[in-house]
């Protein structure tokens, strides 16, 4: 048996306050006329309580409660209780759910406008003590006031009606993390049927409303953000936790991927950028970079490798040769720009290390130095002496390869393994002038 009330929505309020006003014993007044709850009974002479439906005030007759401009109620299968009322407010009708239901309220468009429906709702599956026993009454006054059948108002009807269903299953969440990249893990989480969330199974703290607990959302990076929790492994089927962990409220939907284990397991959903990797030129070269890589993360490739590319910009100067990169990426907080360091270790990166995804816009600026001893650089490569020949740190040309005399000078061997060195001091330039 189903029945909906449907109630204002701008009226709907609880006002734990009020106080009954029904009459028990009816008098005259003064003026003559019926004291308030009650009309004049002219068969038997005498005044008479207001009829269930009907109320009155100070006039002494009994005006019926659907009569009244803005009546609220838009359903056959309820009935008015309660005599003597005084006032259209305290005007009463009673609700009744069958065995198995609980009174829900939920949002619904009628010709009317907007308005909240009261609805008795079956329980459903997923209650460890069963359906509901016994069906039950709930009494609404014409206020929008909620009350018990013992006239206790009742300030939230869900919580209050579900408890005659049972207690709740609980199952226990497997929030997949559904990318390969490290700065997020896969999490656990709790559902309580009908009841909310919690990160253990018998929280102390009891169990969120509609939301899950924050441990339990996955956050952003400047690389991708995170939009919820799907069935599906790409972002299909049913989302049934938003970005910001709020839940789409189908607890039934919910319940029924719980497998035989009593897990539900739902997948991260990103929306991933593009990561603009930009390789810099020298300071005071032409271009400001020689290169830019755009890449994006796709989270089903486990293998995906981003490594940093091989230098290939223009040369550092005469004598200088690449040596590694240093790393940079661009944040913006507000309205500003700001530069920040790939990492607060790491200060030195080098060609085919993994591009570290730290933001959408990273910078890796060449270091160069002075070429090695032995050695002449010649734009950017460095090249090997003459044999019989070294150089000194920073040599630019090959002609500034040379030969050492002295008994620690340049060694002359033969073929017997006999050598000698030149006589005297100072060195002999591999291109004499």
């Amino acid at each position: 048996m189903k029945k909906i009330i449907f109630i204002a929505f701008g009226l709907f309020a609880f006002d734990v306050s009020n106080v009954f006003a029904y009459t028990e014993v009816c008098s005259v007044l003064e003026n003559g006329e019926c004291s308030p709850g009650c009309e004049f009974d002219e068969t038997k002479g005498m005044c008479k309580l207001c009829t269930p439906g009907t109320y009155s005030n100070e006039d002494g007759v009994c005006v019926s409660c659907k009569d009244v401009v803005g009546f609220p109620l838009y359903l056959d299968n309820w009935e008015y209780v309660g005599d003597g009322a005084e006032n259209v407010d305290e005007c009463k009708v009673k609700i009744f759910c069958d065995a198995g239901e609980y009174l829900d309220t939920i949002d619904m468009t009628t010709v009317q406008g907007t308005k909240i429906a009261f609805n008795c709702a079956k329980c459903g599956a997923y209650y460890d003590s069963g359906e509901s026993a016994d069906g039950f009454e709930f009494f609404l006054k014409f206020d929008m006031t909620l009350v018990d059948e013992n006239n206790e108002v009742i300030p939230d009807i869900t919580d209050y009606s579900v408890t005659r269903c049972g207690d709740g299953r609980v199952a226990k969440l497997i929030l997949d993390r559904n990318t390969w990249v490290g700065f997020w893990d896969d999490k656990e989480a709790y559902a309580k049927y009908n009841v909310g969330f919690a990160m253990d199974e018998n929280p102390t703290g009891g169990w969120s409303n509609g939301v899950l607990p924050d441990k339990a959302v996955q956050g952003d990076r400047p690389i991708k953000t995170f939009k919820g929790y799907w069935t599906g492994e790409n972002c299909d089927g049913t989302m049934f936790f938003d970005a910001d962990g709020k839940f789409n409220g189908n607890w039934s939907g919910l319940f029924d991927s719980m497998n035989s284990n009593g897990e539900i397991t739902l997948f991260s959903c990103w929306e991933n950028y593009t990561i603009a990797v930009g390789y810099k030129n020298p300071t005071g070269s032409g271009s400001v970079t020689w290169y830019t890589q755009n890449i994006t993360i796709d989270d089903n490739s486990e293998g995906q490798s981003f490594p940093i590319m091989e230098y290939g910009g223009e040369p550092g100067g005469e004598g200088m040769v690449f040596q590694h990169y240093t790393c940079t990426y661009t944040e913006r907080v507000g309205e500003q720009d700001i530069v920040r360091p790939c990492s607060s270790t790491q200060t030195v990166w080098r060609p085919g290390e993994e591009i570290p995804l730290v933001g959408t816009n990273i910078t890796f600026t060449p270091v160069f130095g002075a070429c090695a001893v032995g050695y002449y650089c010649v734009g950017g490569e460095q090249i090997p002496c003459p044999m019989g020949t070294t150089s000194n740190i920073g040599a630019g040309a090959e002609s500034q390869c040379f030969m050492t005399r002295g008994t620690d000078g340049t060694q002359f061997c033969d073929g017997k393994g006999r050598c000698f060195t030149l006589p005297g001091t100072g060195n002999i330039n591999y291109e004499p002038d």
